[in-house]
Order: C-alpha cells, then structure tokens, then sequence
C-alpha cells in the first residue's frame, strides 16, 4: 500500500495529506449503492485532450451541506441539521474566505474543497429582479457541498491522487481526521477503465430531433421580436422545457449522455432526493490566483458525419451575419460582466470568435480575459457574472425580465452554474446548458437558443431541436419515455 505524503508545503500552509497512485481510479458504484451521503459528484472532463480537459473528480461525504431556497438557508453540518435566514451568497462567501489558506504544491490542480451549482432562480440575489418563476422540480435555489477528501484524476500523466484536508478540525485533530478519512476513501476505490476523449466523429448524432413547433412558442418569438423592434432589448435566450418519465438510475443517465457527448464541463451531483446531470460545452468562470477567464458560446450550427459537408458547415457558421451579431453582443455582455470585478485595462478578448466543435454541433466561442481587483474574490464575482449573459440576452436585466413572461415555466437550475472551488483561489464553473434534472422517477431537460430582430420562429425552432438531439437520443437509450411532454 502506498505511503501516505504530506504536500511540500506542510501542514501549517496546506492541511493535506495526499496519496498518489498509478493509473485511474473511482468510487466503486456497487459501493455506493444505497449510500446515505448527502451529496455524491463526479466532474470529468471528456473534451479534446488539451491542458483544459486534464483533470477529473470524485467526492462524497461533504462536511457541510449548504441548501438554499430565496433567503432560507438550510445547513447540514457533521450530521447536525440548522436554519438560518439572509443572503446565500453572503453566507457562503464568508464560509469560504474564512477557510482560505496558502497556495497548495503547485503540482496539484484547482480542489473541489466546495463544490454543487447555482440555480437561475438565484438571480434575484444577483441581479435587480422583483420576480422568477419557481422551479417546476421544486430544487433548491443553490446547493453547495464543502468536501474534505477528493479523488483527483491526471488523464494526461494517468495519476490518481486522494486528497484529504481534516476539515473543518484544527490542530492534531485536523492530521487524525485526514488521515481516517483518506483511509476511508481508499476502501471505496477501484480501477476503472479509460474514458472517450478527444472529438471523435463516431459520436456525430445520427439523426435529429424535431418535435411540432409548439403554437405558443411561436406567439413567444413573435413577442420577443416586438420587445426588440420597440427597442427594449437586443436579443433575448427563449428555452423549453422537456419532461418524461424514466426508471433509469441517474448514474446511467449520466454516464449514456457524457459518453455520447464528449464535452469539458461535465459532472453530476447527486443528492439524496434529486440528481443534476450536466454535459456542458460552456465555461462560465475559472480562476488561477487573480487571473479569471469565460467562454461564452453563442452562434450553432449542426455537424454532418460527411467531412467535407461539416467543414462547410463550420466555415458558414464563422460567415454568418447574424450568429456573428449574436455572438459580439453577448461577448460585450461577457466582458462587462467581468469588468465589475477585474481591474481596469485588464479585460480582454482572445481568441475572439472562433469555432469549437462538440459532437453534434459546432459553435461560435470567445475567451474572456481579465486579473481581479485587490479585495475582490471570484464567489463575488461569479454572483456578478449570473445569470449568464449567453442564456439571457442583451441587456441582461431587461432579457431576463421579459424572458419571465415569455416562458411558460420557471428555469430553476437549468443555465445557473455547476462547479467548484478551493480556498487557494482556484476555480471552475460551467454554464448549465446540454443538462437535466431526474427527481421522483422522472428525468427533464431545456434547450433554448438567442432571439435577435432577424429570428425566424421555425429556425430557431430547429436550432432548438439541433441542440436537444444529443440529450434526447442520450436519454431515450436508456428507457426514458418520450421526452416530448412539456408539462405536467
């Protein structure tokens, strides 16, 4: 058995204990069945393989697990369970500048040491909105787990390191509880198998997904051109919601649809009443030290298994008048988000307007550049950065406004964030899009696509189907049901 080895920095900087195997491990499944753990993730990147797509996580067992639902506060702490009332974002921000520490052995990647997602129905918390519709699923607003033992994955080296902290102890109960702990985890690990990477054309989708246009989608385009023509807004996300029941477990669900698409951001989260499953193409947020960066996508196009077919595809999409127009609003959008932490001058855009290509769709992305302000921490800046500029519109307050009276149900977890962070100012959150939620037996996912002044209701509409493809066929292989029942 491996020895057990402090990090380089000792444990008056770090409070680590790390051990590093050869090759891939995970947690045993068979294991976890029935696990009481409060909340279970898994983040893997499955992209191209690029320094961007190296590491993958595992973790179980968090040692607080924080809940919230407008301004009540929900928290489960070694087992104790507490309510309290105020402003999440406040609350969690001070948990997590209080649990700051030095940098960790520059060897290691950012930690998910707190980790879970944000809701759209938190943006009342992030912007100034009187109202969002509920949650048709009834989740959380925000749910967020502080994680003391992580299973890390290097794909590029093929390591896997444990890591244990002993939070939230102190002193010599801090190296006893690591320790246990750690030992712990190594009873639930096993070596697994290689994962899909890189962008492989065997996973192109096959055929589309193209439901009736539904006639109050239609009136909801129709109205949304109107709020653009009366100059209110300049473009405006309209999603749909997909629902159908399933008696798949998530993990299934999860492990078909990541597979088939192969994308940088995904993960699960699996509570003890509900599960959010994410394949997401999008970075939202990631910091190193005072460097932050997005990748906001805006701009699709479908993929053809015929080379020459999807090439011309790409290469029509990087022309396109209107998906370019798209696309610079919301980078603008983007950049003025990150402006209202950064320091000035040091927000830019590079590269700008390029074409990445997921399994079945090649999209339009920019990165965002920017270095934070002295004093500014990047949980305050993501709760400035939300909603995501690409899943609501430009401006955004006005597009999320009118986006609640255009859509027939609330967005609730659907294209807030699902990530994480450590306390060594590092961090990574997507956007949640190519996502979906399964809770009592039932399984549901949104997709939706920007509305400028020259939309056609029928194409967007296609688009709307082109990126609901990959989830669809993901989920209906797997014994869901029809997956066209919008409501309840």
């Amino acid at each position: 058995m491996p020895e057990l080895l402090r990090s380089p920095n000792g444990w008056r900087t770090t409070g680590m204990l790390i051990e590093e195997r050869a090759g891939a491990y995970g947690l045993c499944r068979t294991v976890l069945s029935g696990d009481k753990s409060p909340l279970t993730l898994s983040f893997e990147s499955r992209g191209p393989d690029r320094e961007e797509s190296r590491y993958s996580y595992e973790a179980r067992d968090p040692w607080l697990l924080f809940r919230s639902s407008g301004a009540t506060v929900n928290l489960e702490e070694n087992g104790v369970s507490s309510v309290q009332n105020g402003n999440p974002f406040d609350f969690l921000e001070d948990r997590i500048v209080s649990s700051g520490r030095a940098p960790s052995d520059p060897g290691l990647p950012p930690l998910p040491e707190y980790a879970g997602y944000i809701g759209y129905g938190a943006s009342p918390w992030t912007i100034p909105v009187k109202h969002i519709r509920s949650d048709p699923f009834g989740l959380p607003d925000m749910a967020i787990g502080f994680f003391d033992v992580i299973l890390v994955r290097d794909r590029m080296k093929d390591r896997t390191w444990i890591i244990s902290t002993g939070l939230p102890e102190v002193g010599s109960a801090r190296e006893d509880r690591a320790y246990a702990r750690l030992r712990s985890m190594e009873e639930r690990i096993v070596p697994i198998k290689s994962r899909p990477s890189g962008d492989d054309q065997d996973h192109v989708r096959k055929a589309e997904w193209l439901p009736p246009m539904p006639p109050d989608y239609e009136e909801a385009v129709g109205r949304a051109l109107e709020y653009i023509r009366d100059g209110q807004i300049y473009q405006a996300n309209l999603t749909r919601l997909f629902r159908a029941d399933t008696e798949c477990d998530p993990w299934t669900l999860y492990e078909n649809l990541a597979d088939r698409n192969l994308a940088s951001y995904s993960g699960i989260l699996q509570f003890r009443d509900f599960s959010l499953i994410s394949s997401s193409p999008e970075l939202l947020l990631r910091q190193r030290g005072d460097h932050v960066m997005s990748k906001p996508i805006k701009g699709t196009a479908a993929r053809s298994n015929d080379t020459v077919l999807d090439r011309a595809n790409a290469s029509a999409l990087l022309r396109s008048a209107k998906d370019r127009a798209e696309h610079v609003m919301i980078v603008d959008l983007v950049r003025n988000d990150i402006g209202k932490g950064a320091e000035f001058g040091s927000v830019s855009v590079d590269p700008f307007t390029v074409v990445e290509s997921c399994p079945s769709v090649h999209h339009l992305v920019s990165t965002v550049h920017g270095r934070l302000r002295e004093g500014m921490t990047s949980w305050r800046l993501l709760q400035d950065m939300l909603p995501g500029g690409s899943i609501t519109g430009a401006p955004k307050i006005r597009a999320v406004e009118i986006i609640d009276k255009l859509e027939l149900d609330g967005r609730g977890a659907f294209y807030g964030t699902m990530g994480f962070g450590s306390f060594d100012r590092q961090a990574v959150w997507n956007l949640l899009i190519r996502s979906a939620v399964v809770k009592n037996g039932e399984v549901g996912f949104r997709v939706g696509g920007g509305i400028v002044a020259d939309s056609d209701p029928q194409m967007e509409w296609r688009e709307l189907a082109l990126k609901g493809s990959l989830l669809h066929e993901s989920l209906r292989r797997r014994g869901v049901g029809s997956c066209d029942r919008t409501h309840v």
